[in-house]
């Protein structure tokens, strides 16, 4: 099944309204009323400013005659220090889990058991002052990827944050790294 983002209200591809809580209402009402689905993303500036959570079984894919750009603007609150806890210590702009990402639970990564999840067509930029800024955590497994996506990182850690099971067409530029990775699924 899939939805358009014009159907959810909220998310502005013009480039100045944050989209971070309209993007992750319209993936959680996908997982809560479908189980599963693909969200299209038609091309535009879609400011991020915190983590969008994407469960099992759901799909981004980006469209139009130019990719859309999901954009970290520089010195964005919570990405200049390293995240307690976390493996990698890394703030994430997409975190694909295991589950919707309840208020007051803990988020559980996506692992050898997560299918079906994904993101295509969709580019990356990180601002300037977001040293620990990672655009995607990707922990998952069977039929999941990353494709035709183009991360531009400059001053953040990485694109890419243990990378599951396939990517193609993928291109790095800037940051400390363009993959890393402890333990992927």
């Amino acid at each position: 099944r899939a939805f358009h983002l014009s159907d959810f209200p909220g998310i502005d591809g013009g480039g100045e309204a944050d989209c971070t809580r309209g993007l992750q209402q319209a993936i959680d009402h996908i997982k809560r009323d479908h189980a599963y689905g693909v969200l299209l993303v038609p091309q535009g500036r879609y400011r991020i400013s915190g983590t969008v959570y994407i469960p099992k079984a759901i799909r981004i894919i980006g469209y139009g005659p130019g990719r859309p750009v999901f954009y970290l603007p520089g010195h964005t609150p919570g990405f200049d220090v390293p995240s307690q806890g976390d493996k990698g210590g890394y703030q994430y702009m997409f975190w694909f889990t295991d589950r919707l990402v309840e208020a007051g639970e803990p988020v559980r990564d996506a692992g050898p058991g997560t299918f079906y999840a994904a993101i295509s067509n969709i580019d990356f930029e990180v601002g300037p002052g977001n040293p620990y800024a990672v655009a995607l955590r990707c922990h998952f497994a069977q039929h999941s990827f990353v494709s035709h996506c183009d991360f531009h990182i400059g001053e953040g850690m990485a694109g890419i944050f243990d990378v599951g099971n396939e990517m193609q067409d993928v291109h790095f530029y800037g940051g400390a790294y363009g993959i890393t990775s402890t333990k992927p699924s």
